[in-house]
């Protein structure tokens, strides 16, 4: 199978890109692993069929929000080939779809708690996000409905004022 090598460019560093890029390929079968490089970029290796390459590209290249700077972000992923230029031998054989976080001596619990933990900030954040988007929509709909009660009110409280002027 295939092996190509990815390098990542955005704000993917310290936002819980890697764990996200982990659960993404391990929903697609992806092997591989996915690491920090020195430059800010994120690298990844993805063993894979080319139909499923470009799907789990699509699914990685998370889009900026402009309303919230915390969350990463992809503005480019370069992909290589085996024959191609910049491509680099990967460490070794994938058994599966590993997160390369530069420490060699890490206890399994360690690594599962960091894991853990990474994919519990990505869910909050999306979380975060969804109420964001829910807040937005019900303070346009509540809105839209406090402003037709206050015209109401006042229409209300017209009638009455020009039915108390006749009664007087």
């Amino acid at each position: 199978m295939p092996i190509y090598r990815l390098v990542v460019k955005g704000r993917v560093q310290t936002v819980g890109y890697r764990a996200h890029v982990k659960q993404i390929a391990l929903g697609f079968g992806v092997k591989g692993q996915v690491k920090n490089l020195e430059n800010g970029d994120v690298e990844v290796f993805a063993e894979c069929e080319r139909e499923i390459l470009d799907q789990f590209i699509e699914e990685i290249s998370i889009k900026k929000d402009l309303k919230n700077i915390k969350t990463p972000y992809v503005e480019n992923v370069e992909k290589f080939g085996m024959t191609d230029d910049g491509y680099i031998e990967p460490p070794g054989a994938f058994q599966t779809f590993e997160v390369d976080r530069g420490i060699d001596d890490v206890r399994l619990i360690e690594k599962e708690t960091i894991e853990c933990l990474e994919i519990g900030i990505n869910y909050i954040q999306s979380m975060h996000e969804d109420m964001n988007i829910r807040f937005d929509t019900m303070d346009a709909k509540y809105g839209v409905i406090n402003d037709n009660l206050s015209k109401s009110t006042e229409a209300l409280v017209a009638l009455l004022k020009r039915f108390e002027d006749k009664i007087d």
